[in-house]
């Protein structure tokens, strides 16, 4: 038999039997005692280091910067600010893609591409905040609504399919694409649901190494969204009643 003696908030060791061991435990930090009433020190770091590496990756968010230089308004850190500022970048990604054509300067794409690249990389980490850090470190956090958090994620994987598009259309020449299909605002975002969807019809292919770095990028952003926005419909989906005797009385059985 083993039993694992773990510090609480306050400082106090607590026991706990285990009968069977049926793996590691992983904790912060913890102590196991064998039935020799040997002890060996655990220290799981992982977890922490995570947590610090994201709050840090948080602060270059630019929607951070915003709020930081307009603190002192009530309104900057209202759920209508934040809706506003999703929704105006979703709006800006798509627009960006569709007058890329009519740009007539190549600073004025790179500063497209820059601010892309930058919400690209805010949405991540903070889906990642979100799902890691925030709701662990913070007693009182809580969701505007489980509607408006599946809303947001989706306009979230539409923009970043944008600024994907945008990226596509302006090194257009590093890909080999015989139909043409990245000549046109349209082609690109298809190219960019294809590609984030994984589908890969191989119409268009890359032909660099930082060009098939950025579809490879895009494809696991892809796949790390589309399983974030399916958890959620999953686990916001009601439950329907069962009219099923045995199923009535399982769940009766199984409520506190």
């Amino acid at each position: 038999m083993l039993w694992i003696a773990s510090q609480n908030d306050k400082g106090k060791l607590r026991r706990i039997n285990i009968e069977e061991p049926t793996g590691t435990c992983y904790t912060d930090d913890i102590t196991v005692i064998d039935f020799k009433g040997h002890s060996i020190i655990m220290h799981s770091f992982i977890v922490p280091l995570t947590e610090r590496f994201l709050q840090e990756l948080i602060k270059i968010s630019l929607f951070g910067f915003l709020r930081k230089c307009l603190f002192k308004y009530k309104w900057s850190n209202s759920y209508a600010f934040v809706d506003m500022w999703v929704l105006g970048n979703f709006a800006l990604s798509f627009v960006a893609v569709y007058i890329y054509a009519l740009i007539p300067y190549i600073w004025i794409r790179w500063l497209f591409i820059g601010f892309g690249l930058l919400r690209v990389f805010e949405l991540v980490v903070y889906q990642l905040n979100v799902l890691l850090v925030d709701q662990f470190n913070n007693p009182d956090y809580a969701i505007g609504g489980y509607r408006r958090l599946l809303i947001l994620s989706l306009i979230n994987y539409l923009e970043v399919l944008a600024w994907f598009a945008f990226f596509y259309l302006n090194w257009a020449s590093s890909f080999k694409d015989d139909y043409s299909v990245l000549a046109s605002g349209t082609g690109a975002i298809y190219y960019s649901l294809v590609t984030m969807s994984t589908l890969g019809y191989g119409e268009v292919t890359p032909l660099h190494g930082s060009t098939r770095a950025l579809v490879t990028m895009q494809t696991i952003i892809g796949m790390f969204l589309i399983i974030l926005i399916i958890s959620r419909v999953m686990s916001y989906l009601p439950k329907p009643r069962s009219l099923d005797k045995n199923e009535i009385m399982s769940e009766k059985t199984n409520q506190p």
